[in-house]
């Protein structure tokens, strides 16, 4: 659990430090160290926003 943690941490600091630039999902999981589909999976488990949805907001 508390890698899923800290994957979810690495991905919001990811998308912190690249608002700016075109942020995919395979780079969320290059972030996360976890494949894709479960870089999105925990991503929303934990934020209850999908990474889309996240970088929407915080945009």
């Amino acid at each position: 659990m508390k890698e899923q943690i800290l994957a979810v941490q690495r991905m919001q600091d990811y998308i912190e430090a690249n608002l700016d630039s075109d942020i995919t999902l395979s780079n969320l999981a290059k972030a996360s160290l976890f494949s894709p589909w479960y870089s999105y999976r925990i991503f929303k488990e934990y934020t209850s926003l999908t990474p889309a949805d996240y970088v929407t907001q915080k945009r």
